[in-house]
């Protein structure tokens, strides 16, 4: 299949998936004082957090409720537009996982106590309105129960291909499996996963985000932890390199090695280079910088949050560097410049996943092309 990356429109805007929040949602984000005093301590409107795991809220059950799809201008954050996707979901709603070269991934589930039997995952291009439905992957196979422990979506230059990496988890086998899909193939294969292996029986591997938000040098990243029954003894980021199929370890820095996981580390990107958000929301935020990919001595503490960090959650970056961050006791989302150290509000609340959109017509072979 010959895949062309021509783009219609080079003007890039950021895609908003919104779930819009509920009475019941607003009662259970409650901040740690009633009068509100833990915030208001950082310049400008300090009240600030963001979903802490994005890729974990297949759990949401709520009928009637509507799923936005708001189109954002790069610089001033206002909406475009509203996007619809073609098909309706059959989960109430689709998880979307990245937005790359102008397609966009999405993924959905059936959800059954927790665990994840089946994986529905589809490639949508909002400018053609191509949408493609693909192949059943392995996780469908199992006949026990599986749990989804990461998934990815990037497009690589280099082979000019789309590939989307769906990380499951065996309860009964006590292992982990990897299938890998390619746009310009059209099929999915296994590719090997002996970095994720288990190991010691009562040894477990858990990763810290479900969708990798960091794709750099041509790589998917996430945070690995592998701990046992009293300690995590390791903490480190695995990458999975899209040319070669390949997973790689790459070292922390030094202080959160072997921490535990209620420092939330997550790897970024931040004006293309990788970067490290570790947040604990007693004591501090800090952003590290790895100057030199590859290169775990160039890890660099490049900012630090110390105040009304209980208020605030991390969630990524946008591109000229402002930190996305959303308030915990409504959601409300907000731009934080780091070197001034103020914030702006974006006027946008509720459970919301953020991608970087730029136009394309790169055509899909699609089962439904909507005029």
């Amino acid at each position: 299949m010959h895949l062309s990356n021509g783009i219609s429109n080079k003007r890039e805007s950021y895609l908003l998936r919104i779930l819009p929040l509920n009475d019941e949602d607003g009662l259970s984000l409650t901040s740690e004082s009633d009068d509100g005093s833990e915030f208001g301590m950082l310049p400008l409107p300090a009240q600030t957090s963001v979903n802490t795991s994005p890729g974990y809220d297949f759990d949401f059950s709520e009928d009637g409720f509507e799923e936005i799809y708001s189109l954002r201008d790069k610089k001033s954050f206002d909406e475009i537009g509203k996007l619809e996707v073609p098909i309706e979901s059959k989960s109430l709603y689709y998880l979307m996982v990245e937005s790359m070269n102008g397609v966009v991934c999405l993924a959905e589930t059936d959800d059954e106590e927790g665990l994840y039997p089946t994986v529905n995952m589809f490639l949508w291009n909002p400018a053609t309105r191509e949408f493609k439905t693909l192949p059943k992957p392995y996780i469908n196979r199992f006949t026990g129960p599986v749990r989804v422990a990461a998934i990815g979506f990037a497009f690589h230059p280099k082979i000019n291909d789309y590939k989307v990496v769906t990380i499951v988890y065996s309860v009964e086998i006590n292992s982990f499996k990897v299938e890998v899909f390619s746009l310009k193939e059209d099929c999915w294969r296994n590719v090997g996963a002996e970095m994720m292996q288990v190991g010691a029986p009562r040894m477990t591997l858990s990763f810290q985000d479900c969708l990798s938000s960091a794709f750099v040098n041509g790589a998917l990243h996430w945070t690995l932890c592998k701990n046992d029954d009293y300690f995590f003894s390791e903490n480190y980021i695995l990458s999975f390199d899209v040319c070669t199929d390949k997973f790689n370890k790459m070292k922390l820095p030094f202080p959160y090695v072997g921490y535990e996981l209620s420092v939330y580390q997550a790897p970024k990107t931040f004006k293309g280079s990788l970067a490290l958000i570790a947040y604990n929301s007693i004591e501090n935020c800090d952003i590290w910088l790895m100057k030199e990919y590859g290169v775990v001595e160039s890890w660099v503490r490049q900012y630090s949050i110390r105040e009304s960090v209980r208020s605030i959650m991390p969630y990524g970056f946008f591109d000229d560097g402002n930190l996305i961050i959303e308030l915990s006791i409504d959601r409300h989302l907000f731009s934080y410049d780091l070197d001034e150290e103020c914030m702006r509000y974006l006027e946008v609340f509720g459970h919301i996943r953020i991608v970087k959109y730029i136009e394309s017509l790169v055509p899909l072979k699609s089962d439904s092309h909507l005029n």
